[in-house]
């Protein structure tokens, strides 16, 4: 896996994010010393408005239909990829 340059995706705030996610997955995977502490993230981003709760322990949290299809697109991904939703796409 190689470092991204964010600078060749300026398009979304989101996008941005999620590389640097990545980015820094990559750094500290990088100098785990032992496999077992490494860890790998897959990321999905879908466009939608959502609702800010507060979740029974006080704190914020998102809730609605966008944060679902996320979670749906992020389960299709594999470790290390960001897939987006068709309306996301477009949108870019």
């Amino acid at each position: 896996m190689h470092r991204i340059d964010q600078t060749e995706f300026p398009y979304d705030i989101h996008i941005q994010r999620a590389l640097d996610i990545l980015n820094r997955t990559h750094e500290y995977n990088a100098q785990a010393e032992k496999e077992t502490r490494q860890f790998h993230v897959r990321i999905g981003i879908n466009q939608n408005t959502d609702i800010l709760v507060d979740d029974i322990n006080g704190r914020r949290n998102v809730a609605g239909a966008g944060i679902n299809m996320a979670s749906r697109i992020m389960d299709q991904a594999d470790a290390g990829q960001i897939l987006v939703s068709q309306p996301v796409f477009h949108e870019l």
